[in-house]
């Protein structure tokens, strides 16, 4: 504080002498101030703009993961044979689009059950145990590898039916049910359906009886 005094002491006398000068130095004074000012501003406003592109990168990648983790948890549901909360896209179709929705699945059904029967078939017609003679231990060697063949071949009928069928099988079921549709008694082993079934079908015969009580309660729902 003394300097500045002394300095104005000093050179005061001539600032007020020569307005001139004085006037170039408050315009150089000013000039620094405002080009000081300014640049804290720049910088300020770069280190704002600077965070809110890092908040907008961290967002995106936030969403990201929540949009991945959706898919996940809609994935597992499906897997499961859980129904999310909220009304399901069956409960918004008109009557003759759910019709058509549960003859899609049931013929679905038919599909991969008419895969694993010809998957069988083959199976018994590369089974050489009946049209050639072949001593006991050849013989338990291909009856081991022919119960294997048709393990994994109802394993893989079963998978696909608990992936791909099961979720929207038992929406449309439930939907089907409740606007009045019935099953009627069908052929086969299960004369009458059990609603486990939908659940876990077991065997080729149980996917059978789901997609038979769909087309049943397709053709029975009142339109």
């Amino acid at each position: 504080m003394a300097e500045v005094l002394s300095w104005v002491k000093d050179y005061g006398h001539f600032f007020a002498t020569n307005p001139v000068a004085m006037l170039s130095a408050l315009l150089i004074g000013g000039s620094i101030g405002y080009w000081l000012a300014y640049m804290f501003s720049a910088s300020q406003l770069k280190a704002k703009d600077e965070r809110i592109a890092g908040y907008e990168s961290d967002k995106k990648e936030y969403l990201a993961k929540i949009d991945d983790l959706k898919a996940r948890v809609t994935d597992a549901q499906k897997r499961l044979g859980i129904e999310p909360l909220g009304q399901h896209r069956y409960a918004a179709m008109t009557m003759l689009e759910l019709q058509q929705c549960a003859r899609n699945t049931a013929s679905g059904l038919r599909a991969i059950l008419a895969e694993y029967d010809r998957t069988t078939r083959l199976e018994l017609v590369r089974n050489p145990i009946e049209d050639e003679p072949v001593s006991e231990q050849r013989a338990m060697h291909y009856h081991q590898q022919y119960s294997q063949r048709l393990t994994r071949a109802s394993s893989e009928l079963m998978e696909a039916y608990m992936n791909r069928f099961r979720a929207d099988a038992i929406a449309i079921y439930a939907e089907l049910r409740k606007r009045g549709g019935t099953v009627t008694r069908m052929p086969g082993p299960f004369r009458v359906f059990d609603e486990f079934m939908l659940q876990n079908p077991v065997n080729g015969h149980g996917i059978d009886a789901v997609s038979q009580a769909l087309e049943s309660l397709a053709m029975t729902l009142p339109i």
